[in-house]
């Protein structure tokens, strides 16, 4: 049989062939093997501590793969997110990167958080944060926005003295970064109402609208309906150990829901305080008393005062003088009042009164600051003065 010999053309051809498919497996072999993946890169250690305003994460990555690699650390908080420098890793190397800064308003202890690796290699890892912090609980305030009137120019007689609250949250806020202590914003009544219907344990409210309370619609319909919501934050303060914190005005005087106004009067307070049982008390006067804390019979404003100086708040704690003019007091003589007295900050001369006191109500406090005559505070000031309260509030009273 004759053989087919392969013209010189042909042979060429399946010889080019051949090279480049040879050539072309190699190539995607070099490629793979050198393209960084998940295996190639091992996690030796992740951390995350806060020291009270101060946070300190880092992360230990060895490269064991052939190609160096380029990455950065991404650390989400509760609301932010913090980012690293990117790094080279060359094969071979171990690599620590670092996010260190005061982002501990952003951070609670024993809280778990998301660590991303970004980069030629992206994958995610779940640390704990541990560490010290002033106070475990979280913090809410209500976003100035929630209230769709200009606050200033509504013409209230039992709102109090706040003015702007845009200032007054700032001074939460300020507050908040500087003690390394986290504040969560209530910016709608849907997240107002899911918060108040499904409670969660030491929730500290702070109403920067004086003697407004926001209502949402569901709870608007009437007096009655809104008196019904306010027990709902009674029972959540005695029963989950919530802690409100009013700065300014006769206490939940009116309600609020978007354009609307509701005059609740006396009842509000009452029923925060007591729940329906409470109906009655006339337990808040709003004619101006000076309280005088010159023998310091009774107040705790000597040891708020030191506290305040020891965490580097000097301004606010001058302005404590030893007698303030302040409207809207509580009348600690009535009925189950002095009994949930915890401390009294200003009192009249007969202790009758208190224009700022903190009452307990079962597991959680009631923090009442009435409307100084002469405000010392700016309205950022007192949003600060606010937040002050709370965290003194439950690191020694509860």
């Amino acid at each position: 049989m004759r053989m087919k010999v392969l013209s010189p053309i042909v042979a060429s051809l399946l010889l080019i062939i051949i090279v480049a498919s040879v050539a072309t497996i190699l190539y995607f072999v070099m490629i793979s093997m050198s393209i960084p993946n998940e295996e190639s890169i091992e996690l030796v250690d992740a951390k995350l501590v806060k020291q009270y305003s101060n946070i300190y994460a880092h992360i230990v990555l060895y490269n064991n793969g052939r190609t160096s690699i380029r990455v950065k650390m991404v650390l989400h908080g509760e609301t932010s997110i913090f980012s690293s420098e990117y790094s080279v890793i060359a094969p071979g190397d171990i690599s620590r990167i670092y996010i260190v800064g005061s982002y501990g308003y952003d951070f609670i202890v024993g809280e778990d958080y998301v660590i991303e690796i970004v980069g030629d290699i992206n994958f995610s890892v779940i640390v704990k944060c541990s560490g010290f912090e002033l106070i475990h609980k979280p913090m809410y305030i209500f976003a100035p926005t929630i209230l769709l009137q200009d606050f200033a120019q509504l013409n209230l007689s039992k709102k109090g003295s706040i003015e702007n609250v845009s200032e007054v949250v700032n001074g939460i806020l300020e507050a908040s970064r500087k003690l390394g202590i986290v504040v969560k914003t209530i910016s709608s009544m849907d997240e107002w109402l899911e918060l108040v219907l499904n409670p969660r344990d030491d929730v500290i409210i702070i109403n920067p609208f004086g003697g407004l309370i926001p209502v949402p619609r569901e709870y608007f319909n009437d007096t009655e309906k809104v008196l019904e919501f306010i027990e709902l934050l009674h029972n959540n303060i005695r029963d989950y150990g919530w802690i409100w914190v009013h700065l300014s005005g006769y206490p939940l005087y009116y309600a609020v829901c978007d354009d609307d106004i509701i005059e609740i009067g006396i009842e509000g307070f009452e029923y925060l305080l007591f729940g329906s049982r409470g109906r009655g008390t006339a337990i808040v006067g709003s004619s101006i008393q000076e309280y005088d804390d010159v023998e310091n019979r009774t107040s705790d404003i000597v040891n708020f005062k030191s506290w305040l100086n020891t965490y580097g708040f000097n301004n606010i704690s001058r302005k404590l003088v030893d007698n303030m003019r302040i409207t809207y007091s509580v009348f600690l003589k009535k009925r189950g009042i002095e009994s949930m007295v915890v401390t009294k900050f200003y009192t009249d001369r007969s202790e009758t009164r208190s224009g700022a006191c903190i009452l307990r109500i079962g597991k959680g406090l009631y923090i009442h600051w009435g409307s100084p005559t002469d405000p010392p505070f700016s309205d950022k000031e007192l949003g600060t003065l606010g937040l002050l309260l709370a965290v003194y509030s439950t690191m020694y009273l509860r």
